[in-house]
């Protein structure tokens, strides 16, 4: 039996990728493929395609592309099961956020400051609904215990309350990373492993919605200062080690100096244990390619099947 292939269209893979028994080809034409992948952005095609097809996306559901009319089509159109993303609420179409390209590999660096660390390049913006989900994390990315990275240009447009307002960036900034604070380097877990604490609290906090940031500071060896949502904290964090905000009423004061007077070493014991569950490496590139390709060939199998 041939490959299945799979149009795809991205902004970002120029070339096939074979994940999960499917090929998925940016170059095949539509009309000779056996279905059609849109990664990120989408067009008003899907809704007229009818073959196997889906939408892969993993913004927050507060996003404009959550909220879009075409998420809102598919679904009064009764093609939810297009929508693949973390927050879907049937298990077997929802698909992780990818948390790294590499390896699980931890950096070990014993000469770390006893300081935080949060790496973050938007602050939220200025729109009321986004900067409510941002609130909370920005209380302590900001705080004065924290040395905080990101891209000047975001940053230099963040607006400073005060007794004289101002645009800039804020006092706790200490300056780009030269590798443009790219989440899938593994370059942020070694310059996160500088440091003793790392701050990694999302940008909204709701079900199943788990990034990269949580194990980037565990690969970096630092101790997470984390808030997660039950869906997560029972589910892919079960056996893993944080400081929780909600543990110390979310002040950012007592939070960090309990993260900063903890004992590094115990934490980093259970968090590289954390690293090798099964549930972790399926959050991979690798990982989430293969559940897409393999989603696409239950389509395919349940398109074939006599009963339909």
């Amino acid at each position: 039996m041939p490959e299945p292939v799979i149009k795809l269209y991205s902004p970002w893979h120029q070339r096939d990728l074979n994940y999960g028994g499917v090929r998925f080809s940016p170059s095949v034409n539509l009309d000779e493929a056996d279905g059609a992948l849109w990664e990120y952005n989408v067009s008003p095609d899907i809704l007229e395609y009818n073959g196997p097809k889906a939408w892969y996306f993993w913004e927050p559901s507060w996003h404009s592309m959550r909220l879009s009319r075409l998420a809102k089509k598919l679904y009064n159109a009764g093609q939810s099961e297009s929508l693949l993303w973390y927050g879907q609420m049937d298990p077997a179409w929802r698909v992780p956020h990818i948390t790294r390209v590499g390896g699980l590999d931890v950096v070990a660096n014993e000469n770390r400051t006893g300081k935080a660390i949060a790496i973050v390049s938007n602050f939220g913006g200025y729109s009321p609904r986004q900067r409510a989900r941002v609130r909370l994390r920005n209380k302590f990315i900001l705080n004065r215990q924290v040395d905080l990275y990101g891209r000047k240009s975001n940053w230099s447009r963040y607006f400073q309350l005060g007794f004289w307002p101002k645009f800039g960036c804020p006092s706790n900034y200490r300056g780009e990373l030269d590798w443009k604070d790219d989440w899938m380097s593994d370059e942020q877990p070694r310059f996160l492993s500088r440091y003793k604490v790392a701050i990694c609290l999302e940008n909204s906090v709701e079900p199943y919605y788990f990034t990269e940031k949580f194990v980037n500071a565990v690969r970096g060896g630092c101790i997470p200062v984390y808030h997660a949502h039950p869906t997560i904290a029972d589910g892919i964090l079960r056996g893993a080690r944080w400081i929780d905000p909600k543990d110390y009423d979310f002040d950012p004061d007592a939070t960090i100096d309990k993260a900063l007077s903890a004992d590094i070493k115990e934490f980093q014991i259970e968090n590289q244990r954390w690293l090798q569950n099964e549930e972790v490496r399926r959050t991979s590139f690798d990982g989430v390619w293969t559940s897409i390709g393999q989603i696409f060939e239950k389509k395919m199998k349940s398109r074939c099947s006599p009963s339909d």
